[in-house]
């Protein structure tokens, strides 16, 4: 049907003519054929001249105040996000799975909001992704956790089945393969390695190589016991003096040691030539070598260090704390769990001239302080047969003591939840891992003969 639009009125505002018009809104009314004209006494126009109806902005007021709460609705609940966080290490394991899918929910939504920004309501939770052996079996050890830190909101998991929403994740050398998961946005990778770079370049040949590129730009700090280079120290044991003096009867001490070194040891084959430099030393002092490289060892277990070391107190006059590779640094619980005896104890490890030794001078008999091992041996005879030189010696030892591993792993963990909360300050990306474990640079090689 065909439709037309109706004459208006005279006079007025005629804007569906094309006139000029000063109206604000204006409503055509399109008459069909059949019906009759509108009346005169109806205007098909609305005007508002100059401001809005009441009614209006009623409207877009209330419009407003809806949009504002559907925007609030939305809005990431921090609070709630540390509260499911937390929960994510009770030992419940059926409330770490319904735990996980609402975290990953919600953190999809404020990953660069509040992962890696210090907020006073955050817990930072932490995954302990493989944990070395050795940590393992020292149980006192594995179960310290930031109570007792200055900075107190971090949680420490060994729950695998949270790498995807950990804020941080602790990495061990014996990880062989990379992880397959989406890394979230910020979450900070920490190398742990209690060992030297000798063994770290056999992981290298056999593990590591194949997925080279795994180490490249993707840690951002490293946990280990070279202070030179670890971001966060993590040391075997560290030798520490005495406030006051401490006052015993050394001489006596001396007179009673009937023997003379014991060196306790598994690895045969070591990069330092352990063996080699202990069969030089056996001709000028006798050597009780015990474990796998010489007579069985009956006592204790492995890595744990019981009763069964009493006898240093006893019969031995030296005690050999030799390590299977000489990297900066790298002294490990040979020297530190064993310091605590009434013995005289012979290190060798380090390197040479070390500016930050680990080992305060008169604490210990440093190899590196004789020019060969005849030397050191002769030096261990004179000892032996003058008590009261070494009834000195002793007493100067006895000085310093050794913190345990437990004490020194307490620390790095507040250590650790301190940068956390500052990653402001300490955030980076190391660009190749293996080049601060490099064998080059932090250890020397030993050519034989040893004389």
């Amino acid at each position: 049907m065909a439709s037309k639009v109706p004459d208006q009125p005279q006079g007025g505002n005629h804007c569906c003519k094309g006139e000029k018009s000063s109206v604000i809104v204006c409503v055509c009314a399109v008459q069909e054929e059949n019906f009759p004209p509108f009346s005169s006494s109806f205007d098909p126009i609305v005007e508002t001249r100059g401001h809005l109806s009441p009614i209006i902005g009623l409207v877009i007021f209330v419009l407003g105040i809806l949009l504002y709460l559907l925007l609030y609705s939305y809005t990431p609940n921090i609070q709630l996000i540390e509260k499911f966080r937390i929960q994510l290490i009770d030992p419940k394991q059926d409330e770490i799975l319904s735990n996980k899918a609402i975290l990953q929910s919600i953190d999809s939504k404020q990953d660069s909001k509040v992962r890696g920004s210090i907020h006073s309501e955050k817990t930072y939770l932490v995954l302990w992704h493989t944990v070395p052996n050795y940590l393992r079996h020292v149980s006192d050890a594995l179960s310290a956790n930031f109570s007792v830190c200055e900075y107190q909101n971090c949680k420490l998991t060994t729950d695998n089945r949270t790498v995807d929403i950990s804020d941080a994740i602790l990495w061990h050398r014996t990880l062989k393969t990379a992880p397959k998961f989406k890394r979230p946005v910020g979450q900070i990778w920490v190398y742990v390695d209690h060992e030297s770079p000798a063994v770290v370049n056999l992981h290298y040949s056999k593990n590591w190589k194949p997925n080279i590129k795994f180490w490249y730009k993707k840690f951002n700090w490293t946990m280990t016991y070279n202070k030179v280079v670890a971001d966060i120290h993590l040391p075997y044991g560290e030798l520490k003096k005495h406030k006051t003096y401490i006052a015993r009867d050394y001489d006596r001490i001396a007179a009673s040691k009937t023997k003379g070194a014991l060196v306790v040891t598994s690895h045969c084959k070591t990069d330092s030539k352990r063996l080699e430099y202990i069969n030089v030393l056996k001709k000028y002092v006798e050597i009780d070598i015990m474990g796998k490289c010489g007579k069985k060892w009956n006592c204790g277990v492995k890595d744990i260090h019981d009763n069964c070391f009493d006898i240093l107190n006893t019969s031995y006059s030296f005690y050999l704390a030799f390590e299977n590779a000489l990297c900066e640094q790298y002294h490990t619980e040979k020297l530190f769990e064993n310091f605590k005896y009434d013995i005289l104890v012979v290190t060798r490890g380090g390197l040479p001239h070390e500016v930050n030794t680990p080992l305060p001078e008169g604490s210990v008999i440093d190899s590196r302080n004789y020019k060969s091992a005849k030397e050191l041996g002769m030096y261990l005879s004179h000892l032996q047969r003058n008590t009261n030189e070494y009834a000195k010696r002793l007493d100067e030892k006895s000085q310093f003591y050794s913190t345990n591993y437990r004490q020194t792993y307490q620390q790095a963990l507040c250590d650790l939840c301190h940068r956390l909360n500052h990653q402001e300050t300490y955030r980076k990306t190391i660009p190749n891992l293996l080049d601060v474990m490099s064998y080059k640079k932090s250890c020397r090689s030993i050519g034989l003969p040893i004389r």
